[in-house]
């Protein structure tokens, strides 16, 4: 009798740890999945500094950094010092660091099969960077830079200081993309006081502000291919457009995450 009560509470301890294995154990790793993607959301926000973000995940980051698909959407971001308005990413079979060097270095992107990109950018912004002079060091003798988009060119005119003289210049050019990732003037022409500029002095100003957008700054290898002018505003993208899909959903808006 005894023995037979014994055998029974060995079950019931069996039974218990079974329910505990089947419960508990899948739970805690599914808070685990859970604070992975919240790490990489969080690591997306505090990078790129965004008006507002959406990432969407076919599935949580594996221990080794894997997502079979990511979807990310910022508006007002910041690639260097250049203001996107709206920049789109789709991306497959994305490898990033692994999980566990998250907490000390942050996720990092190894490599993706596939990255679809979308990109807008207004002329205000990058009128903004280059008066500035934060991304091309434009010197102090450089004066009343103002950057405009006309007809798919780029237009910008100013003053340039030499000597005791304030010379009023106009710069004109193309943009293009280069290595997939890369906005640059080209095709440009510069007047100075309506007449043509000395090559070395041309050379010299546009050299200051290349690239105009340096794509190569953020996570992603980004692989650009096509150009859309628009009246304000211009589109970079890839041969094909990202696109959002179902999965797990995380956004911010302002000072609000939801």
């Amino acid at each position: 009798m005894l023995q037979s009560k014994y055998f029974l509470s060995i079950l019931f301890c069996c039974f218990l740890l079974t329910l505990f294995l089947f419960f508990a154990l899948p739970a805690n790793a599914e808070g685990k999945n859970q604070i992975s993607s919240e790490t990489l959301f969080e690591a997306f926000l505090s990078r790129l500094h965004p008006e507002s973000m959406e990432m969407i995940l076919d599935g949580t980051p594996d221990e080794n950094g894997r997502v079979r698909r990511i979807y990310l959407d910022f508006e007002g971001c910041h690639v260097g010092n250049v203001r996107i308005e709206r920049l789109q990413v789709d991306a497959i079979d994305v490898t990033f660091t692994p999980t566990s060097s998250w907490d000390e270095k942050g996720p990092g992107v190894e490599q993706a099969l596939l990255v679809r990109t979308k990109t807008r950018v207004y002329e205000d912004d990058i009128d903004a960077a280059l008066r500035s002079g934060s991304f091309g060091g434009v010197e102090e003798d450089w004066q009343d830079i103002k950057l405009r988009f006309r007809d798919g060119s780029v237009y910008v005119e100013g003053h340039k200081k030499v000597l005791i003289l304030n010379i009023f210049f106009e710069l004109q050019g193309q943009l293009s993309i280069n290595h997939g990732r890369e906005i640059w003037l080209t095709d440009y022409s510069m007047h100075i006081n309506n007449s043509n500029a000395p090559k070395g002095l041309m050379e010299s100003t546009v050299s200051k502000i290349q690239p105009l957008i340096d794509f190569g700054t953020f996570p992603f290898p980004l692989n650009l291919k096509r150009i859309i002018p628009e009246k304000n505003y211009m589109i970079f993208e890839s041969r094909k457009s990202p696109q959002p899909f179902e999965g797990k959903s995380f956004r911010y808006k302002g000072s609000n995450n939801l």
